[in-house]
């Protein structure tokens, strides 16, 4: 069984916490480079999807999946580590996720093989709702 980090899912636990107590008080290890300063610099190009994300940032991959309360996937395969950091961005409001077009994510060379979100109603399957990343201003 995997577990869901808040809005932060690794596979099919549903749990609806707003962050599991188990990575509450989880202290990451840093490693040799400050991801969450790539991370940004990363996004301070604007309109970044997470292909770009999973390209560029060392470390980003791993086996988490990234969705919110009415099954509306952002994505899959990010690291524990570069989840927490971008939900720890969001909610201290230096960056923010914008709904995009499926194709930004074609042309950046990946895509998610899910029947896509057409409102913003709760799906009882998963539904794929691509987004791009923005400091907020």
């Amino acid at each position: 069984m995997k577990k869901q980090i808040g809005v932060f899912m690794s596979g099919e636990n549903n749990t609806e916490s707003i962050l599991d107590e188990t990575i509450k008080n989880r202290t990451f290890k840093i490693l040799s480079y400050d991801m969450k300063k790539e991370i940004l610099k990363c996004i301070s190009k604007g309109g970044v999807s997470f292909v770009e994300l999973s390209r560029e940032v060392p470390g980003f991959v791993g086996d988490m999946w990234i969705r919110n309360k009415k099954n509306h996937i952002y994505w899959s395969n990010i690291s524990e580590q570069a989840a927490q950091i971008l939900y720890d961005l969001e909610m201290n409001d230096v960056i923010k996720k914008t709904p995009c077009t499926e194709l930004i994510y074609v042309m950046d060379g990946g895509y998610l093989p899910l029947p896509l979100v057409k409102s913003n109603r709760t799906y009882k399957k998963p539904h794929w709702l691509p987004v791009t990343w923005n400091l907020v201003k």
